[in-house]
């Protein structure tokens, strides 16, 4: 296991850091899993690594080869791991098992919206559109992919375009996709040179400790960077698509708000610094402000009209 010491060490830290980049990166919009997000994101961790150091450590003790205290230690760990991540997702399923399902939507105006910016989008397949109820729990609901969430209550504070917003932003979500398997892919090439490189130049241990070293120490600001700066592209296409930067940044604050109790002042500064939002302007996207009816979709009337 030694000669793939290298591959192994910087895809585990390519997983770690994509999940806690993704998680930071979701933290303003966590009102679209459900409530008790944070609780689902640590169940979530749990069983993905429960799994992953399961595994690993089965197959490090290669249990086929002699018994010693190394090979029961890591036979220990693994069993640790996959007795967490079989707990963790048993409590989780237990714990949803009563939680309400979203509603789809197949008519109204706001399918309608929808339809609209995912054409302006240019994607030509049709999306599922889920309205959240308020009691939903975070990884209860059954929704068919590619989908739009929308939570319940924020269809009577935002406007239409701040609704158009919130779905142009989930919309960039299959470019943030594609460029995780571009990233990963880079990662395991590297890591399968340098194992290699060190398995031909028959290099012991001590080498291969110093080499992962140093590919961890080089991985972590190179991806940091990167991942940067595609999300910053990432959101100013979705501003594109929105047509209106201010609604995407304010939409963003109430999201954020109903997530935490407070808007995400960092990621408001940040996305009016990307859009070149004139710096005074940020107070008014990060308060919060009633919506007149006519400037909202429709939550009252007939089934034709609004749509559940």
């Amino acid at each position: 296991m030694t000669d793939f010491l290298a591959i192994i060490g910087i895809l585990g830290c390519y997983y770690l850091f994509r999940d806690l980049w993704r998680w930071n990166d979701f933290k303003p919009v966590c009102a679209l899993w459900g409530r008790e997000a944070s609780l689902a994101v640590f169940e979530y961790m749990v069983a993905r690594w429960g799994w992953s150091l399961g595994v690993f450590c089965v197959l490090l003790a290669n249990p086929s080869g002699k018994p010693s205290p190394y090979t029961r230690a890591s036979m220990c760990c693994g069993a640790f791991g996959i007795a967490s991540a079989l707990s963790v997702s048993f409590w989780a399923w237990w714990r949803r098992r009563g939680s309400p399902e979203p509603l789809q939507l197949s008519r109204g105006y706001l399918f309608d919206g929808v339809s609209a910016v995912r054409r302006k989008a240019g994607i030509r397949t049709g999306l599922s559109i889920y309205l959240l109820p308020d009691e939903l729990l975070a990884g209860s609901r059954n929704i068919v992919q590619p989908a739009v969430l929308i939570p319940r209550q924020l269809l009577d504070r935002l406007s239409r375009d701040e609704i158009d917003a919130l779905v142009a932003y989930q919309l960039r979500r299959p470019g943030a996709r594609r460029f995780w398997a571009y990233s990963f892919l880079g990662v395991l090439v590297c890591g399968t040179a340098c194992s290699a490189a060190l398995h031909l130049l028959k290099v012991g241990t001590a080498g291969h400790w110093l080499v992962f070293s140093f590919l961890v120490i080089a991985e972590m600001p190179v991806l940091s960077f990167v991942w940067r700066r595609r999300t910053d592209r990432l959101y100013l296409w979705a501003m594109g698509v929105a047509g209106n930067p201010e609604a995407f940044a304010s939409t963003m604050a109430a999201l954020s708000r109903l997530s935490t109790g407070a808007p995400d002042t960092h990621l408001i500064r940040r996305l009016a610094r990307i859009a070149e939002i004139p710096p005074d302007r940020i107070p008014a996207l990060l308060q919060e402000r009633p919506c007149p009816a006519e400037e909202r979709y429709p939550t009252v009337g007939d089934y034709m009209t609004v749509g559940f």
